[in-house]
């Protein structure tokens, strides 16, 4: 939409709803990017515990 290709919705609409779409989409984006990112964090959070402190823990429980 941004390089001014038309859709089959956008064709019967003006060119301020078109760009109100544009910006809805792109907020869209960015706030998936944003979380993408925290669930990058979170990933690599849970790797670095599993590595650390939870295996060692199952280890000595199932040495018991």
């Amino acid at each position: 939409m941004t390089m001014g290709k038309t859709t089959l919705k956008s064709f019967f609409k003006s060119k301020s709803t078109i760009e109100k779409d544009i910006n809805k989409y792109q907020e869209k984006i960015d706030q998936v990017n944003n979380e993408l990112v925290d669930y990058q964090n979170l990933i690599n959070f849970l790797t670095v515990y599993h590595g650390a402190t939870a295996i060692e823990k199952f280890k000595k429980l199932k040495v018991q």
